[in-house]
């Protein structure tokens, strides 16, 4: 009970602070001489953002600006904070506090190295600076599986920044194909280098000492600093994986193999992980604390010792050693990957804290061998960082120079797109006919000619996860994240629209386009599109929200008999009948309304009733992915394989199979199919029936079956990674869906050369070959009469020329798209 009143209140905490927000957005202006700092989710003064705030206080030309920091922790951040105590244009504001939500929706500028807060919009006339923070040896972006779900805060950051910061060529690349902004991001990369390794260079090493003096960490005389800074380790960066003992016994072995009367080992642990360690208690005179800037802690390391942290590129800009203690090295590479395998790393790749001292022992040595490596490796991370990095990013942004006072062009990269630029949005992406027709036509796409975008609803079902990682990685696909900042009075007119939609002419007057229009810059940043595709169709929240995508095409999809869809009841409710009500209201705003066959667009336009919209009614039959039916039924259960599935009957000639697959939904009739079974099994113990697939009756069903004796008989195999591996082996295959677009499952179904047994559903002629199946009704008796049908051998089959299909749907699309 706690547990939900705390929920409930950090959701009313939440919603009053997008609120508040969006009336700093809608009612003030942006301050032009305000710059708006923030680093690694306002943990202090650091990084690339502090480097730049150094060169613009030591330039009398910026006396006027007003610099405002996001510091989440005041006391852990005084000494570096006392530095500036002098200036009264420098303040520091709480993270989430009114005055950074007003700051972030008044700075000029704004410049961070991480994501701003869920709720940030860039506002029109606001310049946004995203330097990131490092150049990755680990994978990053797209290269992670299952990013799609989790890369989203991310991507529309970077989408929104008018400048992304690169330290070289590869993170350029980096930006541009590990994250996709090749083709879609409209800003500026400045490949200039680092300007947080301004301070490695340039920072007095008094001043650095005496900050650490400040936080309890004396540098012992004439002692060289050993600096040991790992990066993260887990699966969640919000929870790493922390184990003091670890760094506790790391350096107090490693004291016993070298000279402490020459060294002094300081521990630096990546911020996610320092408070963890200083919760320990175990560390003194040796933890540096996570609001010293790290570049400037470089710059008084005479020998680094990392892992995979990106820390070390910075590094090599001073020219001392960096040496790599990597015991997990393979579960790492397995788990996260790496951009840079061992044998190029520019110091010894270690497995034991006794290597370590034995090559610091022998510095010289392992100098002279990596010199070579060493010299690759600083070519390629920082070939630009001399010290004056700062200034030219300054210069750039500030001033607007594109090239600097000896007319050398600056290194600014602009994406250059001549692909058409297409928005889906897929719904929820879950293991249904919509996701999997969705993620066909991604199949067959010519990605010389499209640049495709595929968005998503809350990705909170583990089936979403599973669905995305068998779409096309040559489409760029995220999720939505949090929830529209709305004014009080914003909500409450939307709240209205979503329940009565357009269908009023006072709707259109009260309809708050304003939040609208900044969500989708939210979700988008300043990104364009030539076409936006509705391509769920089931969500009014999208239909709306792609209506503020300017100057594209807009196209709404539709898969079903939509009215009986929106009539249909599911455990006593109708759960499409709100939402759907909205979204017909939205079709007069739409350029096209596609139907997924003929016939559903028929169906449609016949039974919602919008006769006046008849000239923007069109379809696109469904594509299938044939080769992926025709590899899967390559492969074979055996008896035992069948048997550990659950089908112990399948591979028995003996018996007749049906088969039917689809979502576990009323309009899919399974329950009728279910008690006609029962039935027939009456009468023929040779029966076998099996439902593939998954969804809200799976429940209800398995109650049914156990009802009826069917155990063992009628097979809910839930969802199959290859189903076709099991349809292939069945007699006949049977659909007695109430109502439909245009099944895919019976494409697939022909290719297998299944017999085919189908009910006349509304839509059902556009899925109809001439002697090509049995249609039958949808009732029990009726889909009964079907089974004997079968058993009596009238039930036909067809020769399926699937060669040209795809091509043709595709064609049917392209036409749409470039009408």
């Amino acid at each position: 009970m706690l547990s939900k009143i705390k929920t409930k209140l950090g959701n009313f905490k939440e919603t009053a602070r997008r609120s508040k927000y969006a009336h700093y957005y809608k009612d003030y202006d942006i301050e032009d001489n305000i710059i708006l700092y923030d680093s690694y989710f306002s943990r202090g003064m650091l990084c690339n953002p502090y480097a730049i705030f150094r060169e613009l206080l030591s330039n009398s030309e910026f006396d006027k600006y007003t610099h405002v920091w996001v510091v989440d922790d005041r006391v852990g951040n005084e000494p570096v904070m006392e530095q500036f105590a002098d200036h009264d244009n420098i303040y520091v504001i709480r993270r989430h506090s009114n005055d950074h939500l007003k700051y972030l929706a008044t700075a000029h500028y704004i410049i961070s190295n991480v994501s701003l807060p869920f709720y940030y919009c860039k506002k029109p006339g606001q310049i946004f600076v995203n330097t990131w923070h490092g150049t990755p040896i680990k994978s990053l972006g797209y290269d992670i599986p299952g990013s799609a779900a989790t890369i989203s805060n991310v991507l529309r950051n970077m989408l929104s920044a008018d400048y992304m910061i690169s330290a070289n060529p590869f993170l350029t690349e980096v930006y541009l194909d590990k994250y996709k902004l090749r083709g879609l991001y409209n800003g500026s990369i400045i490949e200039e280098g680092y300007p947080r390794n301004d301070r490695l260079l340039n920072c007095p090493k008094e001043e650095i000492k005496s900050i650490l003096l400040k936080y309890g960490i004396e540098l012992e005389k004439d002692k060289q600093v050993i600096l040991y800074a790992p990066t993260w380790k887990g699966a969640d960066y919000n929870k790493p994986e922390v184990n003091p003992d670890d760094y506790y016994n790391f350096k107090r072995e490693l004291e016993e193999y070298i000279d402490t009367d020459k060294y002094q080992i300081l521990l630096k642990p990546h911020q996610v992980v320092y408070k963890e360690l200083v919760k320990s208690g175990m560390f003194s005179n040796s933890l540096i604390p996570a609001f010293i800037d790290t570049n400037e802690l470089l710059s008084i390391t005479d020998i680094l010792i990392s892992d995979y942290s990106s820390i070390f590129f910075d590094f090599l800009a001073s020219d001392k050693p960096v040496l790599f203690y990597i015991p997990d090295l393979e579960e790492y590479k397995n788990y996260r990957g790496l951009y840079m395998e061992p044998d190029k790393l520019p110091g010894p790749a270690l497995t034991s804290v006794k290597e370590i001292g034995n090559s610091i022992n022998n510095l010289g040595e392992v100098i002279n061998k990596y010199k070579d490596s060493y010299s690759q490796a600083k070519n390629f991370a920082c070939p630009y960082d001399d010290g004056n990095v700062s200034s030219r990013i300054v210069d750039i942004v500030f001033r607007g120079n594109t090239s600097d006072s000896n007319g050398n062009p600056y290194r600014i990269i602009k994406c250059e797109n001549t692909k058409k630029k297409l928005l889906f949005f897929g719904g929820g992406l879950r293991m249904n006919g919509i996701s999997t027709a969705l993620r066909t036509m991604l199949d067959f796409i010519d990605y010389d000619k499209y640049d495709v975008t595929v968005y998503a609803g809350n990705l909170k079902f583990a089936d979403s996860k599973d669905m995305i990682c068998t779409f096309n990685d040559k489409a760029r696909i995220f999720a939505r994240v949090s929830y529209t900042p709305a004014t009080f009075g914003e909500q409450i007119r939307n709240d209205f629209l979503r329940v009565f939609g357009f269908n009023f002419p006072l709707m259109k007057k009260i309809y708050p386009k304003a939040m609208y229009d900044r969500e989708f810059i939210r979700c988008f940043g300043t990104s364009d599109f030539d076409a936006v595709i509705d391509y769920s169709g089931y969500g009014s929240f999208y239909s709306i929200l792609l209506l503020s995508a300017k100057n594209a095409k807009k196209l709404i999809w539709q898969h079903n008999d939509l009215l009986t869809d929106k009539n249909k009841i599911v455990n006593h409710k109708k759960p499409h009948s709100r939402e759907l009500r909205v979204v017909f209201s939205t079709y007069q705003f739409y350029d096209k309304i596609v139907g997924c066959s003929e016939a559903t667009m028929k169906v449609n336009l016949e039974k919602i009733g919008y006769s006046e919209l008849k000239d923007k009614c069109c379809f696109v039959r469904n594509a299938a992915n044939f080769e992926r039916v025709i590899n899967g039924s390559k492969e074979s259960y055996t008896a035992e394989s069948a048997n550990e599935a659950g089908f112990p009957d399948l591979l028995n000639k003996d018996l007749i199979s049906f088969v039917n697959m689809g979502r576990l939904s009323p309009e899919k009739n399974q329950a009728a199919l279910i008690k006609a079974f029962a039935k027939a099994y009456d009468a023929n113990k040779n029966l076998r029936l099996y439902i593939i697939g998954d969804g809200a009756l799976m429940g209800e069903l398995k109650g049914l079956v156990h009802s009826l004796n069917l155990d063992g008989k009628v097979i809910l195999t839930g969802n199959l990674d290859n189903p076709f591996m099991l349809m292939k082996d069945c007699s006949c295959f049977i659909l007695p869906s109430l109502h439909e677009g245009q099944p895919v499952s019976l494409l697939e179904a022909r290719l297998l050369k299944l017999p085919i047994i189908m009910s006349n559903f509304s839509s059902a002629a556009s899925s109809l070959f001439d002697n090509g199946q049995l249609v039958i009704g949808n009732s029990v008796d009726d889909i009964y009469n079907g089974l004997i049908a079968f058993i009596n051998n009238e039930v036909p089959t067809c020769e399926f020329e699937y060669a040209d299909y795809n091509n043709i749907t595709i064609k049917q699309f392209e036409d749409i798209i470039n009408e």
